[in-house]
């Protein structure tokens, strides 16, 4: 079981209105022999006190479904996504208009029409990827799986190893003219670790430790982490 809800709360702010974390339960098909996730259920965060309350609800579910609750780092804002699914519905809308004149001129009345995404359905979309978090606070999760582990090697022998060498590598090697990388925490995973950092110099990151097998990067900019990962 992972409940990494007290180290996360440590890394929410709440200023001004709008201020919201997304989060989503999630069935993931790895954890239950299926090739597909399936969300189940969507919680826009706008205190500690909701925290708590949801909290409860967000474990139920994820024992229910054998699901996880997963979190997006960097803040979000209500006003940002309104402002986008009201922009993306009506580019929807005027998309919609375009192809009908079309068929109405051609007499060509077998074209599928797109289907219209209700505002509600953007406005989510738009919170779960439309991140407001100011640079200097921006969070960048970098993933350590069991895969990584080389026993022959003393820095890769296990996730641990691995998280000391990638923090150490990070805070010392991959600053930006005065800024030196923060290490904020390690959250645990299903099996490995994720190391919360700062932004730091991606470049010079890659050009030390290459890329994994089985993901573009070990470096994760606005990915979700576990909240909450039932036994």
């Amino acid at each position: 079981m992972v409940d990494n809800s007290e180290a996360i709360k440590n890394l929410m702010h709440f200023e001004i209105e709008g201020d919201v974390y997304y989060v989503q339960v999630m069935q993931r098909g790895k954890d239950n022999g299926s090739k597909k996730d399936y969300p189940i259920r969507d919680y826009h965060i706008h205190s500690f006190e909701q925290f708590d309350k949801d909290f409860v609800d967000m474990k139920e579910l994820c024992d229910k479904y054998h699901a996880r609750a997963m979190i997006r780092l960097n803040q979000r804002s209500t006003l940002d996504a309104n402002i986008q699914a009201q922009i993306e519905s009506l580019v929807q809308q005027r998309d919609v208009n375009r192809i009908m004149r079309k068929m109405i001129r051609s007499g060509n009345t077998k074209v599928t029409l797109p289907k219209l995404l209700s505002v509600q359905k953007l406005y989510s979309s738009a919170l779960g990827t439309t991140c407001s978090e100011p640079s200097e606070t921006k969070k960048w999760i970098v993933d350590i799986d069991p895969d990584m582990v080389n026993t022959l090697d003393p820095c890769f022998h296990n996730v641990d190893a691995i998280a000391d060498l990638f923090a150490k590598f990070i805070v010392g090697e991959c600053g930006e003219r005065n800024n030196v990388p923060k290490i904020y925490c390690r959250l645990p995973s299903k099996h490995g670790i994720h190391l919360v950092t700062s932004t730091f110099r991606k470049d010079v990151f890659t050009n030390r430790f290459g890329k994994p097998d089985n993901q573009d990067s070990y470096i994760m900019t606005d990915a979700n982490t576990n909240l909450y990962i039932p036994d």
